[in-house]
């Protein structure tokens, strides 16, 4: 079976944005497999990560992604909230995907607190979701696309199928199939909310609730 995942297009330095946007347009974001790799300084932006005395460095035209990093300290247990440019601040969060100028160093600190963050901004930071219980969360317009995680615990570990249903505001919004269960039973979705937020310039607040079927 063909893994996407593993895709990487080659593409001259010149030639960049062009193909990225027809790989936009007409696939599903193969835009963001084009391999940089063998591009010069120049072409691209180096984004530096910094986590305490650790950095780690990111060579890109377009983020599309960045690292999670691990809590190492000791007591209590602190939870990733992104990363800033402002450190100490914490005003001016990172953007995905985030284009600066090329040819140019972008460095970015990790913020850490007390608290897990839950706000369905970015996969890492995805709404937990559980089963048959109404959860009311806020959908803004800059940040249409919200993440979830729902804990799936089947009455028998072996079935043929299992079906998620999400309702917002009652109604069925969207639904995923199972076949099998992930390791840790984690079933991780997202959803573009922008068709909802047309009338609702600013931002909403959706009731959704997911149930098995």
């Amino acid at each position: 079976m063909f893994n996407v995942s593993k895709l990487k297009i080659e593409v001259a330095e010149s030639n960049y944005d062009a193909f990225y946007q027809m790989l936009n347009l007409y696939t599903n974001n193969y835009g963001n497999r084009i391999d940089i790799s063998g591009y010069s300084d120049a072409a691209v932006t180096v984004y530096a990560f910094v986590n305490g005395d650790e950095t780690e460095t990111m060579r890109a035209r377009k983020l599309t992604s960045y690292p999670i990093p691990q809590w190492k300290g000791g007591e209590p247990i602190q939870y990733f909230q992104g990363w800033f440019v402002d450190d100490g601040i914490w005003q001016e969060e990172i953007a995905l995907p985030a284009e600066n100028e090329l040819g140019t160093v972008v460095t970015y600190y990790a913020k850490w607190g007390s608290e897990e963050r839950r706000d369905g901004t970015m996969e890492c930071f995805a709404y937990l979701l559980e089963i048959n219980t109404p959860k009311t969360i806020t959908v803004m317009a800059e940040k249409s696309i919200v993440y979830f995680e729902t804990l799936v615990e089947p009455e028998t570990e072996e079935f043929f199928l299992i079906i998620l249903v999400l309702f917002i505001d009652g109604e069925e919004c969207a639904y995923i199939e199972l076949y099998e269960l992930p390791a840790n039973k984690i079933v991780k979705s997202c959803l573009d909310f922008t068709k909802y937020l047309d009338n609702f310039p600013a931002e909403i607040e959706i009731e959704i609730i997911m149930i098995v079927e």
